[in-house]
Formats: C-alpha cells, structure tokens, sequence
C-alpha cells in the first residue's frame, strides 16, 4: 500500500454563487486580485456558478485567507467551503 501523503498546503474548494449575469466578472476579478492561493477557478453549471481550488500553506490562518479571497469583490451572493485531504501522490 502505498503511503498517505504529508503535504505542505492545506486544500479546499470554494463553491460560488454570483449575482445573475455576474459569474465572468467574479472570476475575472478573483484573478485580478492576485491571491496566491487561488490555484484554479473553474465555470460550473448547476446550483453554484464558481468552482474555485484554493491551496493554502500549513499553518496559516485559514478562515483568514479563505475571508479575505472576497474583500471588495462585488457580485458574491453566497459561498461553500469544503475542505480536501489528498490521499495519495500524484505518481499513483
């Protein structure tokens, strides 16, 4: 078997709802504001409209970070936050 992964950042996925109309416009300030914990930002279809992957180093403050990805983005009605374990490298 193989061993469970030790990773230095701590994973989630952000779930986002926009305004109607607004989804392009939030991703394309998310990216705008540079986070650098903001890996991916993906379109979905479905009840969410955002699908952000969001990789914050061990150790810090993640209600912090995860808070502060939204400061003066407007057109954010609501967001999810689910936490990701990764159980194994990505060579297996």
């Amino acid at each position: 078997m193989t061993d469970l992964v030790k990773e230095p950042v701590q994973q989630f996925f952000i779930f986002v709802r926009c305004e109607p109309g607004r989804s392009y416009a939030v991703a394309l300030d998310i990216a705008r504001a540079k986070k650098n914990v903001v890996r991916e930002t993906s379109s979905i279809s479905g009840e969410w409209d955002l699908l952000l992957l969001v990789e914050v180093p061990s150790g810090v403050d993640v209600g912090r970070e995860v808070a502060s990805l939204f400061e003066g983005i407007a057109g954010i009605v609501r967001t999810s936050t689910i936490a990701a374990f990764r159980l194994w490298p990505d060579d297996d």
